[in-house]
């Protein structure tokens, strides 16, 4: 019986009664292709470390599936030149997952050559297969670096409600700014702060002024995009200075700015009896949070004689948005040096005005001015606009009855003038009530530019027939 069993198989084996896998493997005659390798070729900003992986697929003979499929033990890769352990996992559909043993470590900014072989179980052999990637720096693990603390460490001598703050930057990654955190004595606080190219400026000005000679303990911390925390804790000595602040002369109280004529700068003057000092200088707008502290060293300002000044570029777009606030606010200290110590008390606010950057800057008559409705008519004046062909001067009136504005002068004026003052009899047809009046400047593209209004009112006199009636 085992004879015949054996002879049987025999006569199917030699007369293709059975197919064998020997049989199948000999009609393979396609080797393996590569299907793709992470990284890929000429892929760049690749990890230093990384797992290579290859995925192979032993294609198909034409008409019918593989029968032979990808060899495990004929998988080789090459990195830079030198055989690295891999691991092969079959996936189906002819198809393996080959993936070095241990992940790989490169040297940053490297251009890495890898190489590929393999075998089917039929014996074919694909061309070798040769892909090239460019690795990126080494993993960020240092976390933001925190400093300019203000007040300094352990310092003394500082005002009672001074300004605490630090700088944060990291030399590798992005600062998350959701992840600032800012203590004062273990107490949450909010902070403002100011985005630079090379650093996050972050300040707190507490709501009320610390006790005299209080220790302030202060804690913040800040983390990178790679997770990596940084943490700094410091502490300061709160006490009054003796020396004054310094006085402040321009922008006056109340002034208006014109964007042409700054040329998008606050020119910021103020007067020390003392010379080669240091100032930190505060702009806020409105009364909101502040905008910018600027800290200024002996090189930084401008002298003549007991006069220092500072020009501040504020920029179109922030000039636009302070525009709509109803002032601009500035004060100034001395410091013993930028980043350091405050050494007076801050100057009081001074608030001034800035007018939208791209309108014809109104002068007289003021905002809010009351003029006799029979009287003469003020002059109307405004600051020349840059490449005006003409202006286009209009007077509205207030009606409540209806609730709007209803146009009773417009007249265009040469681009040489910049008042204008009504005739007699325009500003009487006028009458009383509540106006504004503005001036549009066209420009000589034909476009127009932005505006602003001015408001105004007309009383008629109080006419007494009687006036021993008069109570």
């Amino acid at each position: 019986m085992e004879r015949f069993v054996t002879y049987l198989f025999l006569i199917m084996f030699f007369t293709g009664g059975l197919i064998s896998p020997v049989s199948m493997m000999a009609d393979d005659k396609v080797p393996p292709t590569i299907d793709k390798t992470e990284p890929c070729d000429g892929m760049m900003e690749v990890p230093v470390i990384v797992t290579l992986q290859v995925w192979i697929f032993d294609p198909p003979v034409e008409g019918e599936k593989s029968v032979s499929g990808v060899n495990p033990d004929s998988v080789h890769v090459w990195v830079q030149g030198e055989l690295i352990p891999v691991i092969v996992r079959d996936i189906g559909n002819n198809r393996v997952w080959v993936y070095s043993a241990n992940p790989q470590s490169f040297p940053p900014y490297t251009w890495i050559h890898a190489e590929v072989e393999a075998k089917d179980n039929a014996g074919n052999t694909m061309e070798p297969y040769h892909f090239d990637f460019f690795t990126t720096r080494q993993p960020d693990t240092n976390p933001p670096i925190i400093d300019h603390l203000t007040p300094p460490e352990n310092s003394v001598g500082n005002l009672c409600h001074p300004v605490i703050g630090f700088w944060t930057y990291d030399l590798e990654s992005e600062i998350d700014l959701s992840s600032i955190l800012f203590f004062i004595d273990g107490v949450q606080v909010g902070y403002t702060y100011s985005i630079m190219p090379d650093r996050i400026e972050i300040y707190h000005v507490p709501e009320s002024p610390f006790p005299h000679s209080r220790w302030v303990q202060v804690r913040v911390t800040a983390a990178d995009t790679e997770g990596n925390i940084g943490t700094q804790v410091w502490e300061f000595q709160t006490c009054d200075p003796t020396k004054d602040p310094p006085a402040l002369h321009h922008p006056s109280p109340g002034a208006l700015l014109n964007y042409q004529w700054e040329n998008g700068q606050l020119r910021f003057i103020w007067s020390t009896a003392e010379s080669n000092e240091s100032y930190r200088l505060r702009i806020r707008p409105d009364g909101r949070p502040v905008h910018a502290i600027i800290d200024l060293g002996p090189d930084n300002y401008w002298i003549s004689g007991k006069l220092k000044g500072f020009n501040y570029a504020l920029g179109f777009e922030y000039w636009n948005q302070f525009s709509e606030s109803a002032f601009v606010e500035w004060s100034i200290a001395v410091i013993d040096y930028p980043g350091g110590n405050l050494e007076t008390p801050f100057s009081e606010w001074s608030s001034f005005i800035l007018a939208p950057p791209d309108a014809v800057v109104l002068r007289t008559p003021s905002n809010f001015s009351t003029f006799n409705a029979y009287g003469e008519s003020p002059s109307f004046s405004w600051d020349r606009y840059s490449n005006a062909q003409s202006y286009l001067f209009g007077i509205a009136k207030f009606e409540p009855s209806a609730g709007l504005f209803i146009n009773m002068v417009t007249m265009y004026v040469e681009s040489e003038l910049n008042s204008i003052q009504l005739s007699s009899s325009q500003w009487r047809q006028l009458g009383s009530g509540s106006y504004i009046w503005a001036v549009i400047a066209i420009k000589e593209s034909g476009s127009y530019s932005d505006f602003m209004n001015y408001q105004f009112t007309k009383r008629a006199p109080v006419i007494i027939d009687d006036p021993l009636s008069f109570r």
